[in-house]
């Protein structure tokens, strides 16, 4: 299936290679005092371990999933949560839109066969066959999608991978101050970008970063949820402060 949006594609693939190349870790998961490298691998991928392990508590609480034979981890980055996620399935699957990202959870990955990685630069999931993965996961991912309508769009794909027995955990921003909205500082890397700035010089010497947030009610999750015939189990407020709210789903099938 062809993208109808290959522009905000193309653009995001860039600026999350500018990411991979700069500052992976910290990309990924942006602790504001590891920002510029200083994040260590092992003190990295225990973040990932800990995120696992909380998840899969809260799904278990809930009676999902039935089977651990297939997990996808949707945003993958360097393979933070697959690599995780690989000690408690059979077989994982990490799919991230930036090609680097993917190399690099190749790399910090190699010693785990049971981790596939794949560059997945389309607003669906279709190298996947519906009813495939007993746990699909997607954290701090569909936040940075520049578009409302593509992050239903990736929520209906996550849910129709999904068997049934299986559960999907997601998180997205349901606020947002309207004023952050702008993303102006986003908007001003990509500009640059676009006219040709070196992604260090506006990373180190601008400050610059490419990071979009997108946020979708929590109304409009429920509805696209129930719209796919699926069930939310939880719903728990992850952060509610004055800038942002941020929600994470347990969904089911059926």
């Amino acid at each position: 299936m062809i993208s109808r949006h290959p522009l905000q594609l193309r653009r995001e693939q860039q600026e999350w290679d500018d990411l991979a190349s700069l500052d992976p870790f910290w990309a990924i998961f942006s602790d504001p005092e590891k920002k510029g490298g200083r994040w260590g691998l092992e003190e990295f991928l225990a973040t990932g371990e800990a995120d696992v392990g909380g998840l899969l508590e809260t799904a278990q609480s809930l009676g999902y999933p039935h089977r651990r034979a297939r997990a996808l981890d949707f945003g993958c980055g360097v393979g933070r949560l697959t690599r995780a996620l690989s000690s408690e399935f059979d077989e994982c699957y990490g799919v991230d839109v930036s090609p680097r990202m993917v190399r690099l959870a190749q790399n910090v990955n190699s010693d785990r066969p049971n981790c596939v990685f794949l560059v997945s630069a389309s607003r669906d999931l279709h190298m996947f066959e519906s009813k495939t993965f007993d746990l699909v996961v997607s954290l701090h991912v569909l936040q940075h999608v520049s578009s409302r309508k593509a992050i239903i769009r990736y929520v209906e794909e996550l849910l129709r991978v999904t068997r049934r027995g299986g559960i999907v955990v997601f998180q997205v921003i349901t606020g947002m101050r309207w004023r952050d909205r702008r993303q102006l500082r986003a908007r001003l890397y990509g500009v640059l970008r676009h006219m040709g700035a070196d992604e260090r010089f506006l990373y180190v010497r601008l400050g610059l970063v490419p990071y979009r947030m997108t946020p979708v009610g929590d109304s409009v999750v429920q509805r696209v949820v129930a719209r796919a015939g699926e069930t939310i189990l939880r719903s728990e407020l992850e952060a509610a402060e004055s800038r942002l709210e941020s929600r994470r789903y347990f969904v089911t099938r059926g």
